[in-house]
């Protein structure tokens, strides 16, 4: 009575179906409840009941037939609060769905960035490319192989950012290839 705020004695012959919302959800609980003391087992069940100032709140009902072998009879129920589990269940529940929203979203703005550079890093790869086929001195001729280099090192991280996305999408393929230690060590000595 404690947990329902309806005195005892009012509670006394009273259906249980006075607790819940709708007369369909306690028939729907009592008849699952019934199948389940048919067997032999004991029910249970979480559900939102009525209390008596017009509150709701969550519970966990056990219903125990009184003599297992003849469950018309009749049985115990045992009603446990569970609000506040439920409530953080809830909450933790939509903390959870924002996270994973908030990953999916950075994923995609992450692509759609990376994307948006490789344009133009291209450009600046390309004409550097052509500016190299170009009469110059040899200390100009370095300056725009060390462009070159800058230009091509941005588009590895711009690529590895797209690997990142790929690996929060669990779509990243791993590639094994030969390379060329030294030419990779003065790049970075040189950038």
């Amino acid at each position: 009575s404690k947990i329902l705020l309806i005195p005892q004695e009012q509670l006394i012959g009273t259906s249980p179906a006075a607790l819940f919302q709708t007369e369909s959800e306690w028939r729907d609980l009592h008849d699952r409840a019934a199948a389940e003391m048919a067997r032999g087992g004991i029910f249970s069940a979480n559900s939102e009941i009525r209390r008596g100032d017009g509150t709701t709140l969550w519970v966990t009902i056990r219903a125990n037939a009184i003599h297992p072998d003849r469950p018309e009879e009749g049985a115990v129920l045992v009603i446990d609060d569970i609000t506040n589990e439920y409530i953080i269940t809830r909450q933790l529940a939509a903390a959870r769905d924002m996270a994973e929203q908030a990953a999916r979203l950075k994923s995609e703005v992450l692509a759609h960035i990376s994307h948006e550079l490789r344009t133009p890093i291209n450009a600046v790869l390309g004409f550097a490319e052509l500016l190299l086929g170009t009469p110059m001195a040899d200390h100009q001729r370095d300056y725009v192989r060390k462009v070159q280099a800058s230009g091509r090192h941005l588009l590895m991280i711009i690529n590895d950012v797209l690997d990142l996305s790929k690996v929060e999408a669990g779509k990243l393929n791993i590639e094994q290839t030969e390379f060329r230690l030294a030419s990779v060590i003065k790049a970075a000595v040189d950038t």
